[in-house]
């Protein structure tokens, strides 16, 4: 939400203060790109092995850059001037507060030091939450915790077997079958139910990933650059 944020709110200030459609459309390019980034840094894909070396126009297709050239978010000289960096989502951020600079310079846009401002704020707010993310999502539980805790479930799981079976044998004694087959159904469900929700907080851990329950990139890419497109349109003339 604060990359989102960050982004947009920067196109509304630099749109208002009548900055030129390519040089929108530059900032958005670089803020999409950084969006696209995190989901590829959390996914896992290395974008620094041997594969990356030399982006080229021949070899672009096989590279770990193909999806984001296929997405037009990178240029191969964006590829070869980042590929051996690390951090490349909150680099993003670094090149927009530099273009931003640039833009400034160079052209006639009325942008004001306290607008300039707003900008930088909103910008460092963008990396910030990239690499809040980052930090949360690398920072795994210890192995030990981890092991506790299935340990935990284990444990109830034996426990609760143990209880039902002696309610179960105790009904039987008593005479009330029915009763002992009730105890063997819950200690079955309980222990369904407890490792199901073990299974659950594992799979969730990271929505990151290509799961169907995890986040969808093309759905939240497509709302983004949708939303970006709308911010930089042409006001009508009054």
């Amino acid at each position: 939400r604060q990359m989102h944020g960050g982004l947009l709110d920067t196109l509304l200030v630099l749109a208002g203060c009548g900055a030129e459609r390519s040089h929108l459309e530059e900032v958005v390019r670089l803020g999409l790109l950084a969006h696209a980034l995190l989901f590829e840094e959390m996914r896992g894909l290395s974008f620094d092995g041997p594969e990356c070396a030399d982006v080229t126009e021949e070899n672009w297709k096989y590279s770990a850059y193909a999806g984001l050239v296929r997405l037009g978010l990178v240029s191969f000289e964006d590829v070869n001037c980042m590929r051996e960096l690390q951090g490349k989502s909150q680099m993003m951020w670094v090149w927009l507060a530099h273009f931003v600079r640039a833009m400034r310079r160079q052209s006639d846009m009325a942008l004001s030091d306290q607008d300039m401002q707003l900008v930088l704020r909103w910008l460092c707010t963008g990396r910030q939450a990239a690499s809040t993310i980052v930090m949360l999502m690398k920072t795994k539980l210890p192995f030990p915790y981890v092991q506790l805790v299935a340990f935990i479930v284990q444990c109830t799981h034996f426990t609760i077997a143990l209880a039902c079976g002696c309610k179960a044998i105790r009904y039987l004694d008593d005479g009330l079958p029915v009763s002992a087959v009730s105890e063997l159904i819950q200690a079955v469900l309980l222990a369904i139910v407890f490792q199901a929700l073990l299974d659950v907080s594992a799979s969730i851990a990271d929505p990151y990933g290509a799961h169907i329950t995890d986040f969808s990139f093309l759905a939240l890419h497509a709302n983004l650059a949708a939303q970006c497109r709308t911010f930089i349109a042409a006001p009508p003339d009054h």
